[in-house]
């Protein structure tokens, strides 16, 4: 049997551009898809794209800061990447009770873009995750408030309830689960998941031993042991940039995860 799979790309910390910041990742993952087996159509793959909330007040803070000290150079670059990078944990977590709060505005940007990836698969369709860093934390935020009652879907797709994949890499939930005792993760696989999809169905966690923003889960808590089923250990990006801890944003264009996302889908798609 086949069916129909969405795949929501999701990224994490940092500025990010709409048109391409998964576009080589999501063209490697089609091209290794064909040669599973997946016919044209089966799976679609759409991407969760908030950068954009935050971008505007981030870009004003770094200019003034160049403006003013007159950073410039590497010096300037790193400080860009730490006003993007710290502004949007920052401002992801301030006042998440609040409906007007950054929470909010980026949750309903994910629900969106589930939304619209319903729309070309399905409502009955298996849903698959793919998250980095931040991105694996609002996802797992995202699940979580769905399974809890404290958003709602319109549909099985976006209700979650038909989440049978999840690949979250350079994940920092680790870092947002320490003031969590015990750490209670998502229900996974969805609950009430057809037998032949709930046997297909996996969470892995792929981490760079170098990336100094990516953790693997499950050693991290009695939770992730029990939900998440693989930490998969990978090498990513050039060895300059492995030494020097700077590996976190090189998973997309990675080969070998290009072909553990693309196996896992395949796997679901063929259930």
């Amino acid at each position: 049997m086949t069916r129909r799979v969405g795949v929501l790309v999701v990224h994490g910390m940092g500025s990010q551009r709409p048109e391409s910041f998964a576009a080589e990742f999501i063209a490697g993952v089609h091209a290794r898809l064909a040669t599973r087996g997946c016919a044209p159509g089966q799976v679609a793959i759409g991407t969760g794209w908030w950068a954009g909330l935050l971008d505007p007040a981030q870009l004003t803070l770094a200019r003034r800061m160049r403006e003013a000290w007159k950073f410039a150079g590497v010096n300037a670059q790193v400080r860009d990447f730490v006003v993007h990078a710290v502004g949007d944990v920052a401002a992801y977590r301030a006042a998440p009770n609040s409906p007007a709060s950054v929470y909010h505005r980026v949750h309903d940007r994910i629900a969106a873009s589930l939304g619209a990836l319903r729309d070309r698969v399905g409502p009955e369709a298996a849903l698959v995750i793919v998250a980095h860093s931040l991105g694996s934390v609002i996802c797992s935020d995202h699940i979580w408030d769905l399974q809890v009652g404290h958003r709602q879907g319109s549909d099985p797709f976006t209700r979650g309830e038909t989440l049978a994949g999840m690949v979250t890499f350079g994940s920092t939930l680790p870092l947002f689960a320490m003031t969590c005792e015990p750490v209670i993760p998502i229900r996974f696989p969805a609950r009430g998941l057809d037998p032949a999809l709930q046997s297909a169905a996996r969470w892995i966690n792929v981490f760079d031993r170098t990336d100094v923003l990516g953790y693997p889960l499950r050693q991290t808590s009695d939770g992730y042991e029990a939900t998440v089923d693989v930490d998969l250990e990978l090498s990513v990006g050039p060895l300059w940039k492995r030494w020097v801890g700077l590996s976190h944003a090189e998973y997309w264009a990675s080969g070998a995860f290009q072909e553990q996302v693309a196996e896992l889908i395949a796997r679901i798609a063929h259930a």
